[in-house]
Parts: C-alpha cells; sequence; structure tokens
C-alpha cells in the first residue's frame, strides 16, 4: 500500500463531534447566507440559497446527523457540496481547517453513537482530534430523500 499518497480534507464541528469532507466533495466554504423558508420542508431543510445567481437547498449537518440543532453563531459556516446529484449548501457550526492527510494517518472507524456509524466512512487522528469522514452520499441518500432536495446541477 502507498503510504505517501494524501487526500485533502475540509475539517469542521458538528456540535462537539470533528468531521471531515474530501475536498472533492467540500468545495467552497461560505459565511451563513441569508436563507429563504421553504414552507413544509423537513426539519433538516433550512430552506434555499443565492449562490451566485445559481439557486441550492441549504440543509442542517446536524439534524441530518441526529444530533442537536446549535445556534448560529460568528463562526458558523455553510459547505458548499459538490455530489453526483447536483450541489447543496450544508450548514456546520464551525470549520477548522483543510488538511492533507496520509493514507498512514487514517484508522479503522472508532467506536461512535449507533446514529452516526453509516454515515462515517472511515476516522484519522489529527491535531484537531479524532476526526471522522463523512461519506456525503449516505447522508444525502439515507437522511435527505430526493424529493425534499431539489439540487442544481453541476456545470
Amino acid at each position: 500500500m502507498n503510504t505517501n499518497r494524501a487526500t485533502s480534507i475540509c475539517l469542521f464541528r458538528v456540535g462537539e463531534l470533528l468531521c471531515g469532507f474530501t475536498s472533492d466533495v467540500a468545495r467552497e466554504i461560505i459565511h451563513v447566507p441569508e436563507i429563504r423558508l421553504i414552507p413544509g420542508a423537513p426539519p433538516y431543510i433550512l430552506g434555499l440559497i443565492n449562490l451566485r445567481s445559481q439557486i441550492l437547498t441549504a440543509f442542517h449537518l446536524a439534524v441530518c446527523l441526529g444530533l442537536p440543532q446549535a445556534t448560529i453563531t460568528p463562526a458558523s459556516r455553510h459547505l458548499i457540496l459538490s455530489l453526483p446529484s447536483g450541489r447543496l449548501s450544508c450548514q456546520v457550526d464551525q470549520v477548522e481547517s483543510i488538511l492533507r492527510l496520509n493514507e498512514n494517518a487514517w484508522i479503522p472507524t472508532p467506536n461512535l453513537p449507533a446514529n452516526l456509524l453509516p454515515f462515517v466512512s472511515r476516522a484519522a487522528v489529527t491535531e484537531y482530534g479524532l476526526a471522522a469522514l463523512l461519506d456525503p452520499d449516505q447522508i444525502y441518500h439515507s437522511l435527505c430523500p430526493t424529493s425534499h432536495l431539489p439540487t442544481t446541477q453541476k456545470s
């Protein structure tokens, strides 16, 4: 196995949980935008945002993961996720860093609450603590049915 291959990770916090998406998924980090509410939307849907004239669905990752929803603070951010089905905006409590992790930094998935296990693909020990790499497709398909999540197609 090549231990020199590195993966770029966007590390962020959702409550007390340190998480990450690979940088090919988390394409941008923005301040909390103005959000237009969608009447009757599920609790994890925050609404719609306008990102450079492109309308994206915004969702709260904590609610999707079964965690308590935090109040928006000056550290809160939105990650613009690029998925095969399109782009989405994901609200997180704080972005820690963008790190490059070598293959040898990854460890077997640690003991996590059962509700989180389906969404974690692997974990790594970082300078910020133990980070759970999230599987965005699992989050999208398991908790955010497409009937509730319009996306914009990639350009």
